[in-house]
């Protein structure tokens, strides 16, 4: 808690300055307003000077960088470099909104972006259906709950990188699987990747697939929180299902539901694997995204155009914080709305006829719909497992037969020794291993302690610094790869474990420092207050009372954290060259190039990465709920 100057010492001291009593009287003058902030708030202050480092220096330099970048001329020929022991001045010019004219009067920028929206729109209406209809599902008595839960959560468990090499080897037109059952059904085989139309619908599909798991837990989260009373008062009233789904679940859901959406839609928008990985922006430019096609121009044209990538990323960052403007206001005004007409009754009432059938008690249902629920429950079970069950299948065929379905024929381990023996995939994992092993350890203690301080204590920029927390989810890699990049060059950090465990620390503390402040909110402060009556200070408080109640949430950050360095590409791509420096995710590419992929060393090497996502995701499985419910909907 904050110390608060009382109200006697303040008067005291006011009456003597009101007096003039503080010169030439011997009597001390009062202590400046910067010394009295820094004794009243300095626990505060202390406690999230941690992330205010990471955000102003890390974040808000490349930020400001990027934007001045916009507005140059700037690329590989004419920015500052050395070529051997000579060094080269930087000779870009400063151009204005020439840039941003270009952009917003040309075909390409509008042509990208009206693609975009439709990838976003759909992705995120089609992820929350989903994730609501197995949410409800899930909320229910249902033999095997837990089991279903597991499997349908395992896309999340899995580094993103993985799963889209393993849709990118199911996709594949000549050797597929999806064709090859299409082709045992009699129907031609689908160009998945190759044309334009089902490479949009594909890389839609991968994203719903990835993206469903977080919806539900979260929507899952929130449906626990709702009161099973309401329910039951609900169903002795007569409600249908619709009625109370209706006049309940989406009420109860909306501090949840916003939130999520808000999170998909920024995150759907600066999606940057499933495309990048998948079709690389293909066929032709068909599938490319906005930040993608500026990472592109960042890193794989010649010559490397920096000041359009930085002018694309800028327009990015724009769109989303009027998207969250339009949005939160729009909500402030649902929500005023709903508080002004909301009717007498939670749900309509029933015409008698209705109400007077027996009512079932809650939990209870015909033998047909818990025969729909199953099924339900397991085509959607089988289409989360199958992905990463056909890649393990395959790691164990010999490499001849990896695209082949003829699983049980031959088992060999073969695929797992030339791995080990033949390529640098131990080094890679233990550069992967050692990076986000410290970025989940940094990201826990740092988004811990914002968390709290921003939980329990009032300091100034206590606001700013949690708009700045949600502001940076928007922030897309495109306007700060460059100037970060140019950071750790001259850090001398490119191809150092130390650069990018910087470098996502950026990406996971905004989002989990947020989380770990919903969930400390749930913590009763008379446990604080009882702290401060036993002798402790703010500090010993967190760390000996508050902590050990906090492990759902310290469970999420932990998951979160390591998921985001240990299947992370753009960065990984950009910063690490040289075999030797590579991470898992840069390494895994050097199994597909243009004229096809090693499909068995790929399939053992994604394999063996899944291990350590998967024992972190078993660790934490039992707290996601609980964890991210919380932080979604105090958060």
């Amino acid at each position: 808690m904050a110390v608060h100057t009382s109200q006697s010492v303040a008067k005291a001291a006011g009456d003597d300055v009101a007096r003039g009593r503080s010169r030439g009287t011997g009597n001390p003058p009062p202590p400046s307003r910067l010394r009295r902030a820094l004794s009243t708030h300095w626990y505060a202050w202390t406690m999230v000077a941690p992330v205010v480092v990471v955000i102003g220096v890390i974040i808000g330099y490349p930020l400001v960088r990027g934007i001045y970048l916009s507005m140059t001329d700037a690329n590989e020929r004419n920015v500052e470099r050395s070529i051997g022991v000579n060094h080269m001045p930087a000779t870009y010019k400063f151009v204005g909104l020439d840039n941003y004219t270009e952009a917003l009067t040309g075909n390409q920028f509008l042509g990208t972006l009206g693609w975009t929206l439709v990838w976003t729109v759909s992705c995120v209406a089609i992820t929350f259906s989903l994730g609501m209809a197995l949410a409800n599902i899930l909320n229910r008595r249902i033999a095997g709950r837990s089991a279903y839960r597991m499997a349908l959560i395992l896309p999340w468990a899995i580094p993103g990188f993985v799963s889209v090499f393993a849709w990118r080897f199911l996709y594949n037109e000549d050797r597929g699987l999806l064709n090859k059952i299409l082709s045992g059904g009699g129907i031609d085989a689908v160009p998945w990747l190759n044309d334009p139309t089902w490479a949009k619908l594909s890389v839609i599909a991968v994203n719903v697939w990835l993206g469903v798991p977080f919806m539900m837990v979260a929507l899952l989260g929130g449906l626990q929180s709702i009161p099973s009373e309401q329910y039951e008062a609900a169903e002795m009233d007569g409600a249908t299902a619709w009625q109370r789904f209706r006049h309940i679940t989406l009420p109860g859901l909306r501090p949840v539901s916003t939130t999520v959406i808000l999170l998909s839609t920024i995150w759907t928008f600066n999606m940057f694997p499933v495309i990048y990985l998948l079709t690389r922006g293909g066929p032709g430019e068909a599938t490319q995204i906005l930040v993608t096609q500026a990472y592109k121009f960042s890193f794989e044209i010649s010559p490397r155009d920096f000041a359009q990538s930085s002018t694309w990323g800028v327009l990015i960052l724009v769109l989303l914080m009027i998207f969250a403007a339009v949005y939160r206001r729009v909500l402030r005004t649902q929500g005023r709305r709903l508080v002004t007409t909301a009717p007498a009754t939670t749900v309509p009432a029933t015409p008698a006829r209705h109400s007077a059938r027996k009512v079932r008690r809650r939990g209870e249902r015909s033998p047909i719909a818990s025969v729909g629920l199953h099924l339900t429950l397991i085509v959607a079970s089988v289409i989360a497992v199958f992905p990463v069950l056909w890649v393990l299948l395959t790691s164990l065929k010999p490499a001849a037969y990896a695209t082949t379905t003829d699983f049980f024929k031959e088992t060999t381990f073969e695929n797992y020794t030339n791995l080990i023996q033949n390529t640098k995939f131990l080094t890679w994992f233990g550069n992967s291993l050692l990076i986000a092993g410290l970025t989940t350890l940094l990201g826990v203690i740092v988004s811990a302690s914002t968390g709290y301080a921003v939980s329990r204590f009032r300091f100034p920029g206590k606001r700013g610094l949690m708009w700045t927390l949600l502001i940076t989810q928007m922030f897309p890699v495109a306007v700060l790869i460059v100037p970060i990049y140019n950071i750790m060059s001259g850090l001398g950090l490119l191809n150092q474990p130390a650069g990018l465990v910087i470098t996502y620390l950026t990406i996971s503390v905004p989002f989990c420092a947020w989380m770990m402040k919903g969930f400390f909110d749930t913590i009763p402060r008379e446990i604080d207050e009882s702290g401060q009556v036993d002798g402790l200070t703010p500090f010993g408080t967190f760390w000996r009372l508050i902590l050990p109640l906090a492990k759902p949430g310290l469970a999420v950050t932990a998951f979160y954290s390591f998921i985001t360095a240990w299947g992370e590409v753009a960065y990984a791509s950009a910063f690490m060259v040289g075999e030797d420096n590579l991470t898992l995710a840069g390494g895994l590419q050097l199994f597909v190039n243009q004229y096809g992929a090693q499909w068995g060393p790929m399939t053992a090497a994604s394999v063996l990465i899944a291990i350590p996502a998967a024992l972190v995701f078993l660790f934490a499985q039992r707290h996601l709920v609980t964890g991210m419910s919380a932080g979604a909907v105090k958060g």
